[in-house]
Order: structure tokens, then C-alpha cells, then sequence
């Protein structure tokens, strides 16, 4: 769908929900500039597995390897480094070729879990390890836990912030609910964002009700 028709969308839904007389007046500069801010909220609210049609792989990215923790040196805890895309705003998932399991909550470098790293007594393992999301080089970067010089990562899933335009068009009615969300909190009119919320929300809960309907009548694979 068109950047042009994204807008229409959007303001035929404020015409729709609201009486006449209460529909916010709204240029197409600031539908088009909140449409960007919906996307982004969309991307961070939304839960697996819905969230896993925005997923990108960075299984082929630069990956360097270190035998020494970047704020606790004096203390050598091996692990991988992957330079994360400057437009990245989620991390959903990852997994080194040697781990035996994923890992989908990454620390933060001020976590007690992150400091605990550092510490040779309660250092990551290959049953539980760990991934921390750290500032790099004016940027972001993946640190995962443990790792030796010859892993590779089987599986780096990130969430990047793209244009509204190229939302997949199963996603298009709820991007366009937080969208009009988005622009009656800008035109406050606050029970009309608070309506638009509520759809959004009501969307997703179906939504992932019916992905988990149509996996569970997938036959298994043998």
C-alpha cells in the first residue's frame, strides 16, 4: 500500500469513529509523520509470533570474537560480538551454533545479570547462556554468551525501523489503528485515541488467537 493511501486510510477511520463535528482537523504532513511514530510503537508492542513477520536475520553478519568482557577486563568471560544496524530498534532472538538453546531477552550493559558475566563463578554456559544488547562503536552492538573463536551464529533475529509503507499487508488495519491513535493524541482528542487503542489491541489478541489455531492444525513434521 502507498504512503498516499496509508493517509486516506487514516483519515476515512477518524471520519468514521468520531461524529462530524468532532473530527479532528488534520493536514497530511502530520498523518505521514505519525504514521512513521505508529510503525515504530507497532514493531516494540507487538508479541511473538506476530512480531516475527518484521524479523530480520542477522545470522551472515560481522561477528568478532573476544576473551574478555568490554566493562569488566580484568576478568576474561569469551563471548561474540555482533554490530547491530543503526535503524535497529528490537532485539526477538538468538543463538550461537553451539548453544543448545535460544535466547530471547537480552540483557542490559547495567543488568546485575550482565555484571554477573564478569564473574567466573556464574559465567553463561552453552545450556544457559546469555545475550546483552551493548553500546558499540557510536552504535549497538550483540554480545553473546559464551562463545569460542570458531561459533557462528546460527540465529540473530532483529525488529529495524522501515518506512509505514512496507508494513505487510496483513498488518495494514492495525498499523492504520495506531496511527489513528497517534494523531488524535496529537490533536487531543483523547477518547478517540483511547477508542483507536482498544481496536489495536482487541487486533492483536485475535490475531495471535488465530496464528496459534492455524499452527496447532499444522500436521507434524516427521
Amino acid at each position: 500500500m502507498t504512503r498516499s493511501d496509508l493517509v486516506a486510510w487514516v483519515r476515512t477511520r477518524l471520519d468514521e469513529i468520531a461524529a462530524p463535528v468532532q473530527t479532528p482537523s488534520v493536514n497530511d504532513s502530520t498523518i505521514e509523520r505519525e504514521l512513521d511514530a505508529a510503525y515504530l510503537r507497532m514493531v516494540r508492542d507487538l508479541r511473538p509470533p506476530l512480531v516475527y513477520f518484521f524479523a530480520e536475520n542477522l545470522d551472515n553478519a560481522f561477528v568478532g570474537w573476544t576473551a574478555s568482557n568490554a566493562q569488566y577486563k580484568a576478568v576474561p568471560v569469551p563471548h561474540l560480538v555482533v554490530p547491530l544496524p543503526s535503524a535497529v530498534v528490537r532485539f526477538l532472538r538468538g543463538k550461537l551454533n553451539t548453544w543448545n538453546r535460544y535466547v530471547d531477552v537480552a540483557e542490559s550493559p547495567i543488568s546485575n545479570t550482565y555484571k554477573a558475566l564478569a564473574n567466573p563463578f556464574a559465567t553463561a554456559t552453552e545450556d544457559s547462556p546469555a545475550i546483552a544488547v551493548v553500546p558499540h562503536s557510536g552504535g549497538l552492538a550483540v554480545e553473546m554468551y559464551p562463545a569460542n573463536a570458531s561459533d557462528t551464529v546460527e540465529e540473530l533475529l532483529i525488529v529495524r525501523s522501515r518506512a509505514a509503507e512496507t508494513t505487510p499487508d496483513a498488518f495494514t488495519d492495525l498499523l492504520v489503528w495506531y496511527a489513528v491513535a497517534q494523531v488524535a493524541a496529537v490533536m487531543r482528542q483523547g477518547d478517540i485515541a483511547q477508542y483507536a487503542r482498544q481496536q489495536a489491541l482487541e487486533w492483536q489478541l485475535n490475531a495471535r488467537f488465530g496464528v496459534r489455531q492455524e499452527l496447532m492444525a499444522q500436521p507434524e513434521e516427521r
